[in-house]
């Protein structure tokens, strides 16, 4: 009868492709065979470190030619996570069920395989030998659990060749007999081990550089909330101490932001997802409700059945669905047709869904983020939006001012993006000019966020290289900038003008100081320089107006 032998993949554990054994020898002949399979085995492990590339494949590979060298009708590859207690996972296996494999990583024996000697060789750091485990009672804790005919049994500690830290195990058996396992092999497999050790060490390090890779990448795409005004400072402060800890219950109630077209609410939206301890590792699904119909409003939102109506040619899980134990995020809620929102409110009562055409009804767990620039007050003594599902999203509401109303990270906004634009067109330039910052301040920023990231792009598109992006630059590829700074600016000389002498005096002072120090990039000792004053003269001045690097006030 054909034997099967299933050999697990690296990492993902699943089973693939088929093993041949090793043909039959003579007693001598089967002896001087096995050992040279077992050195080009050794081999193999060895060129994995003078390789140094696709460490996975290379072990497996290794591993496949030593079972075959070694005879093996049973084998295992185990990586040990952690040695007290005892934690391993299965990097590779042989000629095993998968329940098999799962009850030897657990530490249990079950038939075919002895976890007691698995265990005894990680705890003693030296490789493990049973010729036969019918006749060795001395064995007969760890082979208990070789039942039926006589088995064979090899088991080595994969160990660090510096730290000594045993890293894997090595299981290989056969049946007695013939073909059983001696002394002989020991040093055999102790070079085989030993050979795996360095090998094994470049595998691990491989996934350490992945994970740090994948962290690095998570890190870069985190959502960030740029700004360092009172009013920024306040919601980075809400959002963690009064919203984000309600992310990560069951069923949680839904997050209404509100904002002005540009001011971010969908960044809110991420930052809620990638922050909360347990919705980070559910999805995050977008939805602008502005495109739903009323006709389709059920089968976006819930999904609906092969069949479940014409062209229903396959099954749709719906948004729901989709984002269970994630993060839903709807953005121009106000814009939701009536059906929407009863289904909306249904769901946000109940937390099941029933697709359309199915009978059944399917627990979710959503975090709902839902976002509007409308007045959604208004929108319901209008008739247009639900008293009672504005009632359930109103509890938790945040609000994002618009840019007109933090004007102290406009700055701050202005490093961000361009820092963002030069990374992404991968362009470096030496920064924006004084004059330039002076008009970009100046700015109303109607469009908000959105409409200063886009100018940063251009910006920096149109900027030469290590070039300055200058007053001029401002004025060819954003001219609606300079047009708005203008008016704001000769408004501004009405208001500047206005009052007491003193009250005059006061406000001209300050935006001398602000001019200055921002044409010298912020140099305190510069800016005193030529103001003809000392540095220490210019921080009174500084601390009478409430002013600190940046031109916020203090």
């Amino acid at each position: 009868m054909r034997r099967r032998s299933e050999i697990v993949n690296l990492r993902r554990g699943s089973y693939s492709g088929r093993m041949p054994r090793a043909a039959p020898h003579s007693d001598r002949e089967g002896g001087e065979a096995r050992h040279g399979d077992l050195l080009r085995a050794v081999t193999r492990a060895l060129e994995v470190l003078a390789a140094r590339q696709d460490e996975t494949s290379a072990l497996s590979e290794s591993f496949a030619a030593a079972v075959q060298a070694f005879g093996a009708e049973k084998a295992l590859l185990l990586r040990v996570k952690q040695t007290v207690p005892l934690e391993m996972e299965s990097l590779s296996a042989v000629g095993l069920e998968p329940s098999q494999v799962e009850a030897a990583v657990a530490g249990d024996s079950v038939e075919g395989v002895s976890a007691s000697l698995i265990r005894k060789a990680v705890e003693a750091g030296e490789p493990q030998l049973v010729e036969n485990s019918q006749f060795e009672g001395r064995h007969s804790a760890e082979t208990g659990a070789l039942t039926g005919r006589p088995h064979s049994v090899l088991c080595a500690p994969v160990t660090d060749p510096w730290t000594r830290s045993v890293l894997a195990v090595l299981y290989f058996q056969t049946a007695a007999g013939p073909r059983a396992y001696t002394p002989a092999d020991l040093p055999f497999l102790r070079a085989y081990a030993t050979a795996l050790g360095h090998a094994f060490g470049l595998f691990l390090s491989g996934e350490r550089r992945y994970r740090a890779t994948l962290e690095r990448l998570q890190k870069e795409r985190a959502p960030e909330i740029i700004g360092e005004t009172e009013e920024t400072s306040r919601l980075r402060a809400d959002l963690h101490e009064s919203y984000l800890p309600g992310t990560a219950v069951e069923n949680p109630r839904p997050i209404l932001i509100l904002g002005e077209t540009g001011t971010g609410k969908d960044l809110l939206a991420r930052y809620l997802h990638y922050y909360s301890e347990t919705r980070n590792r559910g999805p995050f699904v977008e939805y602008n409700c502005a495109g739903l119909s009323a006709e389709l409003a059920h089968t976006t939102l819930f999904g609906h059945v092969r069949g479940a109506f014409t062209g229903a040619s396959e099954a749709a899980p719906g948004l729901f669905r989709s984002a269970h134990r994630g993060v839903l995020f709807l953005d121009e809620i106000g814009e939701m047709p009536a059906r929407g929102q009863e289904l909306l409110l249904k769901v946000l009562d109940r937390f099941t869904v029933q697709p359309q055409g199915d009978s059944r009804a399917y627990p979710v767990d959503v975090q709902v983020v839902a976002a509007t620039g409308r007045d959604l007050a208004a929108l319901v003594q209008e008739g247009r939006f639900r008293h009672d599902l504005y009632q359930r999203l109103k509890p938790l509401t945040l609000r994002l001012p618009p840019l007109s109303e933090r004007r102290g990270d406009i700055r701050p906004l202005l490093i961000h993006f361009l820092a963002e634009a030069e990374k992404t067109l991968r362009k470096r330039t030496r920064g924006l000019t004084p004059e330039a910052v002076h008009a970009l301040l100046a700015h109303a920023w109607p469009g908000n966020v959105r409409e200063l990231a886009g100018v940063c792009t251009a910006l920096v598109t149109h900027a030469r290289p290590g070039a300055e992006i200058t007053l001029d630059d401002v004025r060819k590829r954003c001219p609606e900038v300079l047009g708005s700074a203008s008016s704001r600016g000769s408004g501004y000389a009405r208001e500047t003008l206005s009052g007491s002498f003193v009250q005059v005096r006061s406000r001209f002072e300050r935006e001398l100081l602000v001019r200055r120090l921002e044409l010298h990039r912020w140099n305190v000792a510069e800016a005193a320089m030529s103001l003809g004053i000392s540095a220490a003269t210019l921080y009174r001045y500084l601390q009478r107006h409430g002013l600190r690097q940046g031109g916020d006030e203090g």
